[in-house]
């Protein structure tokens, strides 16, 4: 699955952990500018999207 967000630069590992996700789901990521898309080895639940998103937000400030 791949999801876009805005947001600054990350690490796979780190992620994972503040996602709840488990090692290796996270496939890559690519920072573009302020783009950054997540492949993910199966589909992030609305609340690990939810807090990508406040993960993103609290970056930038």
């Amino acid at each position: 699955m791949r999801y876009e967000f805005t947001g600054t630069r990350l690490d796979c590992v780190s992620l994972e952990l503040a996602l709840g996700l488990n090692k290796g789901d996270i496939q890559s990521i690519t920072t573009v500018g302020d783009k950054v898309t997540l492949e993910t080895k199966s589909s992030l639940t609305a609340k690990a999207i939810a807090d990508m998103e406040s993960i993103l937000a609290k970056s930038k400030s």
